[in-house]
């Protein structure tokens, strides 16, 4: 994970697209309130 001005970068090496998907989705609900101080709602388009 990089922390650049104004964004975070965060990478996923693996070979499983489910596994990459929780990564981020928990990166998301743990950074999301911390560093925006706003709920951590999943992306609609998360969800196609």
């Amino acid at each position: 994970m990089t922390r650049l001005p104004g964004l975070f970068v965060a990478r996923y090496r693996g070979d499983e697209s489910e596994a990459a998907r929780d990564y981020f989705a928990a990166l998301w609900r743990l950074l999301r309130p911390a560093v925006a101080g706003r709920e951590a709602v999943t992306p609609r388009i998360w969800r196609t």
